[in-house]
C-alpha cells in the first residue's frame, strides 16, 4: 500500500542562530570533543565518558539557569516580544511550553532562595531534574509556612533534599519530595489526597475484534492495593519467559481474577500472601502531633509512596501490626538457627530496610525478591536481619552460580560482580586490543564498597 507522507506546513522558518562571543572558547572545546574517536575506544572508557559528559551537561544547565534568572528579572522577553520569559525561551530553544515554564520558575527560585542547589548543579553533583524538584518543593514549603519561618524552612528543606539528591536518581527524589510535603504541610497533603480520590475512575469497553480495553485512574492508596495484588503474579517465570512487561501485567490481572473466583484467596508474593504493607512511624498511628521539620520518617506505601496520617489510622482499624524497629541500636531481629525459613515479620523488616533487590544497579521491587542468607544457613549462618538481604531471582543465581560477592557500604549490603568481572580500562590507553574486538584486556577494580563479605569477621553474627 502506498502511503503518502504529508508535507510540513508552509511558511516554516528555522530558529535563528545566536551569537555568544563570550562562549567562543566553550564552543571550540565542544567541537574538539566531538572529533574524539568513539568506534575504536574501549567500551569501559566510553562508559566513564558518558557519565562525565552528563555531569558537564548539568554544569551547563547551571550556567544557563543563572543567566535565565537575570534575563527574567530584567524583562528581556517583554522588551523584545511583549511576552513572558517562558514563551520567549520556548520560541528560541524549541522546548515544550511546560518545560520552559518550569525552567523559568526553577531559575527564579534558585536565584532567590536556593544558593546551595545552584552550587550543586554547577558542580555537576545533581542534575537539572533534581534542581527542578528541589525548587518545586521549596515553593510549596514557602507557601505552607508563615512568613516569619519561610527562610529557615526553605533552607532546611534544601539541605535535606540536596543530601538525598546527591545519592539517588531524580525520580526517587520526587518521591522523597512528596514525603517532605507530607511532613511540612500535612493539611495540604490531605487535601491533595482527597482530590486524588475524587478523580478516580475505571472504564472497560469491548473492541470491534472482541478484545476488552481497560483504562482508568486510581489514587495512591487504591493504586498500591492494585500493584500489590499484581506483583505476586507479574515477575518473569524464568529465562524462557519472553513476555513483555505489559503482557505479564495483563496475564497477572487475569490470573488474580481466576484465582479469586476459584478460591477467594490471593496468590503468594515472595513466599508471603500479598498484603498492603504500610511502613509508618508510631506517631502516625496514635495521632501524635508531628513536628514541622521535613523528617523523612513519614508513612508510605511500597508502590505509591507517602500516605497521610489519617489514611494510616483508617487502614490500621482492621490490620495486623508488625513492630519493626529501624533505629541502629535496636535493628537486629533474630530468630536464631531454629529455622531456615524467613518468617513474615522478618521479611517485612527486610522490605523496610532494603526496599528491593540489593544488587548494584538493580531496581526490582520487594515483591520480585527472595530472602538470601549472606552466610548460608547450612554453614552456620543465622536467620536474622543482620544476615539476610533481598535479592531478585536473577541476582540470587549470580550469588550461587557466578560467584558474585557482597560488599558493605556503611550499614547497607550491596551485591557486586567478582573483581575479575568488573571492567576497568588500563592506564595505558595505547595497549593493544584483543583480536577481533574493541575491548582492551580487563583489569581488576575495586568492587565499590568499604568491606567485602569475606573480609568481615563473623559475618552474619549479631554485632
Amino acid at each position: 500500500m502506498n502511503r503518502r507522507i504529508p508535507s510540513g506546513p508552509s511558511g516554516l522558518r528555522p530558529r535563528a542562530a545566536v551569537e555568544a562571543p563570550r562562549l567562543a572558547a566553550l564552543m571550540t572545546a565542544i567541537e574538539s570533543a566531538r572529533s574524539i574517536d568513539t568506534e575504536d575506544a574501549p567500551p569501559r572508557l566510553l562508559a566513564d565518558e558518558v557519565v562525565a559528559l552528563l555531569g558537564i551537561v548539568s554544569q551547563l544547565h547551571a550556567m544557563a539557569l543563572v543567566r535565565l534568572a537575570r534575563v527574567d528579572a530584567h524583562g528581556v522577553a517583554a522588551h523584545e516580544s511583549g511576552g513572558t520569559t517562558a514563551t520567549w525561551l520556548r520560541h528560541h530553544t524549541g522546548l515544550p511550553s511546560g518545560q520552559a515554564a518550569d525552567l523559568v520558575r526553577t531559575a527564579r527560585t534558585m536565584r532567590s532562595s536556593l544558593p546551595a542547589t545552584r552550587e550543586a548543579l554547577a558542580d555537576g553533583t545533581i542534575t537539572v531534574h533534581h534542581a527542578r524538584t528541589i525548587a518545586r518543593t521549596a515553593r510549596s514549603v514557602d507557601a505552607a509556612v508563615g512568613p516569619a519561618d519561610q527562610g529557615a524552612a526553605v533552607a532546611e528543606v534544601e539541605s535535606v533534599m540536596l543530601e538525598v539528591g546527591r545519592a539517588v536518581d531524580a525520580g526517587s527524589l520526587t518521591g522523597f519530595a512528596s514525603r517532605v510535603r507530607q511532613m511540612v504541610d500535612p493539611d495540604g497533603a490531605l487535601a491533595d489526597a482527597e482530590r486524588a480520590h475524587e478523580r478516580r475512575w475505571l472504564s472497560t469497553s469491548t473492541t470491534l475484534d472482541g478484545m476488552v480495553s481497560i483504562d482508568g485512574l486510581l489514587d495512591g492508596e487504591a493504586g498500591a492495593v492494585l500493584l500489590t495484588a499484581l506483583a505476586g503474579a507479574t515477575a518473569p517465570r524464568g529465562p524462557d519467559d519472553h513476555r513483555s512487561a505489559g503482557q505479564r501485567r495483563a496475564d497477572a490481572l487475569v490470573e488474580i481474577c481466576d484465582h479469586a473466583l476459584d478460591t477467594g484467596q490471593p496468590t503468594a508474593s515472595g513466599g508471603v500472601r500479598p498484603h498492603l504493607l504500610v511502613t509508618t512511624p508510631l506517631a502516625a498511628v496514635v495521632g501524635r502531633q508531628r513536628t514541622a521539620s521535613p523528617d523523612p520518617a513519614a508513612a508510605e506505601l511500597p508502590w505509591t509512596g507517602p500516605l497521610t496520617d489519617e489514611a494510616v489510622r483508617r487502614l490500621a482499624c482492621d490490620a495486623e501490626v508488625t513492630r519493626v524497629v529501624v533505629d541502629p541500636p535496636s535493628q537486629p531481629l533474630d530468630v536464631g538457627r531454629a529455622t531456615r525459613t524467613v518468617p513474615g515479620h522478618l521479611r517485612h523488616a527486610l522490605i523496610v530496610r532494603d526496599r528491593g533487590c540489593v544488587a548494584e544497579g538493580c531496581d526490582r521491587p520487594p515483591a520480585w525478591t527472595e530472602a538470601h542468607h549472606i552466610v548460608h544457613w547450612a554453614e552456620g549462618g543465622v536467620t536474622s536481619l543482620n544476615n539476610l538481604v533481598l535479592l531478585c531471582r536473577p541476582h540470587h543465581r549470580k550469588v550461587h552460580d557466578a560467584g558474585w560477592v557482597f560488599t558493605q557500604i556503611g550499614t547497607c549490603w550491596r551485591l557486586v560482580p567478582p573483581p575479575e568481572q568488573r571492567l576497568r580500562y588500563p592506564p595505558n590507553l595505547e595497549a593493544s586490543t584483543d583480536a577481533g574486538t574493541n575491548q582492551r584486556p580487563d583489569e581488576v577494580g575495586d568492587p565499590g564498597g568499604d568491606r567485602t563479605q569475606k573480609e568481615l569477621s563473623g559475618a552474619g553474627e549479631e554485632p
